[in-house]
């Protein structure tokens, strides 16, 4: 399985100014997830998506990302492949444009391939690669795109909702994380690997979320990472949970 991180939070900051250890923390589990790594990060109007399709701990370009990353929204990933071979094209995050927005995806799991994916006729989105994780960030956007571009935020989330609820049925992990530019989307799947956060708030008044597959040591105790709940599905802006939903 893959290893997913995120952060989010109110004021643009260096991970490593942060947490001095997080980033590289989080990169040196690639020695066992080694098949290809992604960084995300939000600059003005747009995500800029690095990776490389070989280990991070080998990289000098990840490693670099540690002290050039500087955003209030990332998203990073370590691969260890289960569909898909080892190359560019099946590296996380994924990235697409819908409705003016960037859009970014990765994924930790198996998705099976489930009836809904199989029969719905991809209309808008197209998977470039061949990974699972990809046809199924397709799937939710093409959802997305179908519905229109007023979206309400709550019909927004129930179109995202609605697709996932699709895509886990039967699926073996299908924890991600995904941004619309905007709003960070977090969600652990109904069976599968775990996922945790910490909510945070630093000296300088940063109000801070992190997501992190495994606790990172670095980040304080224990105590202060919580295991998201089997098919709970957060939406987080700024540092700040905006909904917290228990997807049945």
């Amino acid at each position: 399985m893959c290893e997913l991180l995120a952060v989010s939070c109110n004021k643009k900051n260096r991970i490593k100014d942060l947490y001095p250890d997080i980033y590289l923390e989080f990169r040196s589990h690639s020695v066992v997830h080694k098949d290809g790594w992604g960084i995300a990060f939000y600059e003005p109007r747009t995500f800029n998506v690095i990776k490389e399709a070989k280990p991070a701990f080998q990289s000098n370009l990840s490693k670099f990302m540690a002290k050039y990353v500087k955003s209030h929204l990332i998203i990073a990933h370590i691969r260890k492949a289960s569909r898909g071979k080892v190359n560019l094209r099946n590296t996380h995050p994924f990235q697409r444009e819908l409705f003016g927005k960037s859009w970014v995806f990765a994924h930790n799991g198996t998705v099976f391939e489930r009836p809904e994916l199989r029969n719905f006729k991809l209309l808008h989105y197209f998977p470039i690669g061949t990974t699972d994780s990809e046809l199924a960030f397709c799937y939710i956007l093409d959802k997305l795109k179908e519905k229109g571009y007023e979206l309400t935020f709550e019909q927004k989330i129930k179109s995202i909702t609605d697709s996932v609820k699709s895509i886990d049925v039967g699926a073996f992990g299908f924890n991600f994380l995904m941004s619309d530019s905007q709003n960070l989307y977090v969600y652990r799947g109904r069976r599968g690997p775990i996922l945790h956060y910490i909510n945070l708030l630093s000296e300088d008044s940063n109000k801070l979320i992190i997501i992190s597959t495994k606790k990172l040591r670095r980040i304080g105790v224990n105590k202060l990472w919580i295991r998201m709940k089997r098919g709970q599905f957060l939406t987080i802006k700024e540092g700040s949970i905006l909904q917290d939903l228990k997807l049945k």
